[in-house]
């Protein structure tokens, strides 16, 4: 049993026609008959009902059984042979929180695949607690951050130190400017909780249970507002670089700012030897893509 009487089967089976299977085959009528009867004789099954001098075949109760085990022979061989010609895929599992997909991972990820074509990556859109979650459980390589929480099993290194900006789209304001607290409406604001220290941040300056027009938890939605209401947001320095690029709004500097937004990278204590280069490849060049972006924008 080879490739050729398999793939002689599943023709004639699919077309139901000699004529037409040799055509497809590129080999002679008397060809296909012949393949046809060794691999019978190699089952011990007919497969094929077909008269003398017809060219019309059916499938016989044995070759319908037959026929699904012979299409995934077919598969499986095909994969073998692309295995056995081809570079072996690697596989690189990321969780990133939304924000940072968004302005930082977009482009990198992928100018990254089709740097790497050999690099299977998968990105996961999650919130910091499942990232931590995935990456306890080793079903995520990399995991990329807001809040760093001691783990005997991760090692945690900075990514980015984000000064926080208030985004408008109604102020008269020059874009140089600083603006203070003081001088924003928070029945105007949308309202994104960036962490607990910007939470803290938050409450001291706007006191008395002042409320946000809106509260959201994706940047998308900030600028969906942003485009249909007077409205202000404060966000971390990329996503208030990608709105400005985009014309949703101006940008400005925030007297008596919030703490920094950081974001950190998470890998395993202990990587397993298959994916430790790859995860180190991964870093270096997002790294470098990060301090390009960053620079471009300032």
């Amino acid at each position: 049993m080879n490739y050729e009487l398999i793939r002689n089967f599943v023709t004639v089976a699919n077309t139901l026609n000699i004529t037409r299977s040799a055509e497809i085959l590129f080999v002679s009528q008397s060809t296909v008959s012949h393949r046809l009867q060794l691999l019978e004789a190699a089952l011990g099954h007919d497969l094929i009902e077909r008269g003398r001098g017809k060219r019309l075949a059916s499938l016989t109760d044995q070759g319908k059984a037959f026929l699904p085990i012979a299409e995934k022979w077919l598969s499986l061989w095909q994969e073998t042979e692309l295995f056995r010609t081809e570079a072996p895929l690697q596989h690189l599992r990321v969780g990133c929180v939304s924000s940072l997909v968004t302005c930082l991972l977009s482009d990198f990820t992928v100018a990254f695949s089709a740097s790497h074509p050999n690099i299977r990556l998968s990105i996961q859109v999650l919130s910091t607690e499942e990232i931590y979650q995935l990456m306890n459980r080793n079903l995520l390589d990399i995991g990329i951050v807001l809040t760093h929480l001691p783990h005997q099993s991760l090692r945690a290194h900075t990514l980015l130190s984000e000064k926080m900006y208030c985004v408008c789209n109604n102020s008269d304001l020059p874009a140089d400017s600083k603006i203070d607290p003081s001088q924003l409406d928070p029945a105007k604001e949308i309202f994104l909780n960036w962490g607990v220290e910007f939470a803290l941040w938050h409450d001291y300056r706007f006191p008395d249970g002042a409320k946000p027009r809106l509260s959201v938890n994706e940047i998308g939605l900030i600028a969906n507002a942003l485009q249909k209401y007077d409205a202000w947001s404060i966000v971390p320095e990329t996503v208030a670089d990608l709105f400005f690029e985009k014309g949703i709004c101006k940008k400005y500097r925030i007297k008596n700012a919030p703490p920094n937004r950081m974001s950190y990278v998470l890998t395993a204590a202990l990587p397993a030897s298959s994916t430790a280069e790859l995860t180190k490849l991964y870093l270096t060049e997002l790294e470098e893509s990060i301090a390009s972006v960053l620079e471009h924008s300032n």
